[in-house]
């Protein structure tokens, strides 16, 4: 009975559910709840890059873009920022159009690798302007992490790690999470090949 109030549509979908205690940023709208929906999307209140965000996006030395809200940082269950500033690696998952893959970000060497199980042909200019609004929330993250972070003056450096490339259309998740699975800091990037190996056992 209360699954069916709640995934009401007649109903106002952005009604507040509930509220995080002390916190009122963090609210559980009838939106979030609808996820409860066969095939429905987990929703995130701190979710930043939208389409019209990334349309209106402009990279350079003065960049212009949307980032976190001012209480980034603040729950630990979305972020630790205490353990982040420990880690040489952070690993963010991306979903973009129902397609999953993987930034891993050099937080020292401010570089992020892009491993992407569908990526085999020249980047588009979409995707190129993506995968720099992800570099500069990046680094917006950085600084929350670690105070003394320095921002770049064009956003971290991008590559394309040569990665397995998935036989069908609805891997990418699975991929994205052996990619994790398996990382280490030494591996060079060509032994990447070699992991394909361990999906078709």
């Amino acid at each position: 009975m209360v699954q069916r109030w709640i995934l009401n549509s007649h109903l106002d979908k952005h009604a507040p559910l509930s509220t995080y205690e002390g916190r009122p940023y963090i609210q559980l709208s009838r939106l979030d709840l609808w996820t409860l929906k066969a095939r429905g999307w987990v929703n995130s209140n701190e979710t930043v890059i939208k389409q019209h965000n990334l349309d209106a996006f402009q990279n350079g030395p003065i960049s212009v873009y949307d980032g976190f809200g001012p209480n980034f940082g603040d729950d630990n269950r979305f972020f630790d920022k205490v353990e982040a500033s420990k880690r040489n690696w952070w690993f963010i998952p991306m979903c973009w159009k129902g397609h999953w893959w993987l930034y891993a970000f050099n937080v020292a060497g401010k570089q992020v690798l892009v491993l992407d199980s569908l990526k085999c042909e020249e980047a588009t200019n979409e995707r190129r302007k993506l995968d720099a609004y992800a570099g500069r929330l990046l680094e917006d993250m950085s600084k929350v992490a670690i105070q003394t972070y320095e921002h770049t003056l064009n956003g971290p450096t991008i590559a394309y790690a040569s990665v397995p490339v998935q036989p069908n259309g609805w891997d990418c998740g699975i991929f994205i999470i052996k990619f994790m699975e398996l990382w280490t800091e030494d591996c060079r990037l060509h032994e990447w090949d070699d992991v394909y190996k361990v999906f078709c056992c």
